[in-house]
């Protein structure tokens, strides 16, 4: 039995299938294939099983993968002990999911992240709260900074991630030149339910119309940029979290406005940082996760 084995079986189990985790260790499909028939049968046991979904563990397997992780987490800490946890000495690859209510701090946190480890390959993405469950379930990403949404919670707790709570974001009423709310420093729940609204989440939008029984179907855009335009061009309204006014930075005349909603106190939503908490965290995704909060803390 190798240490490289023992690798190769975590980055199958992570990756959900073998010839996935054969190309992100670059080496052959057939040459992992061997390798894990190899280990399975000086161990006596089956360590996977093909599925329509991909492959998954036995339950043999299960308890071959938690030593496993244990074996190769104590050999990176050993590996990185010289280095005394700094982070301008690590190296490996990161995978990041970033929200695109946090859009705006993209290249922020990538130039940070770049300066405190210069050495690791970080791979930021932005992506909807549905691509990024299905990103982590495939091994596209480690960590991911979301908002804190009901059925984004009850996934943490079936698919027993863990998570690290940030600051707390209101839902405000985004308004442009041609709305009717334009000049109003707030508004009631009561004045909005005739309008017509844009919105970028199902998710988010299902969770604050229900608190606000509000029963129009919103405009559902892709990006920020298209319901930030659409807004600042017609007189629809949009419910979003408070960081879209840090989407555009520019100042202008008939610039959309943010406005109070009224008697809104339950329309709030936590960011987090997400990751794995089925499993014992690598070095550099303890560091990285740690310099998230930090930063998040700054920037938000």
């Amino acid at each position: 039995m190798k240490l490289e084995q023992l690798r190769q079986i975590v980055a199958i189990e992570q990756y959900k299938s073998i010839s996935r985790a054969a190309k992100e260790l670059y080496i052959g499909q057939p040459t992992l294939s061997s390798s894990l028939n190899s280990l399975e049968k000086e161990l006596g046991t089956q360590i996977f099983v093909r599925t329509s979904q991909g492959v998954k563990p036995t339950e043999d397997g299960k308890q071959v993968l938690q030593i496993a992780h244990q074996i190769v987490n104590g050999c990176d800490l050993l590996l990185n002990y010289r280095n005394d946890n700094d982070p301008k000495k690590m190296t490996g690859t990161i995978k990041v999911s970033l929200s695109p209510v946090y859009g705006y701090l993209y290249f922020d946190i990538a130039a940070r992240y770049r300066e405190c480890f210069p050495q690791v390959d970080l791979q930021l993405r932005v992506y909807s709260p549905n691509h990024m469950k299905e990103a982590f379930r495939c091994g596209e990403c480690n960590i991911a900074i979301e908002l804190g949404l009901d059925k984004l919670m009850a996934m943490v707790q079936d698919e027993k991630f863990s998570y690290e709570k940030l600051k707390v974001h209101k839902a405000m009423l985004f308004a442009g030149p041609k709305s009717r709310f334009y000049e109003r420093k707030s508004i009631s729940i009561d004045e909005l339910q005739e309008e017509q609204f844009v919105a970028y989440s199902a998710e988010y939008w299902g969770a604050k119309s229900k608190l606000m029984n509000i029963k129009s179907a919103p405009i559902f855009m892709e990006d920020f940029s298209s319901i930030w335009n659409a807004i600042y061009r017609t007189d629809v309204v949009g419910i979003l979290p408070d960081t879209i006014d840090k989407v555009e930075l520019n100042q202008y005349e008939g610039r959309p406005k943010m406005i109070a909603i009224e008697d809104a106190d339950n329309l709030i939503s936590n960011g987090i940082i997400l990751y794995a908490g089925n499993r014992q965290l690598t070095l550099l995704e303890q560091q990285t996760i740690q310099f998230l909060k930090k930063i998040m803390r700054e920037l938000e």
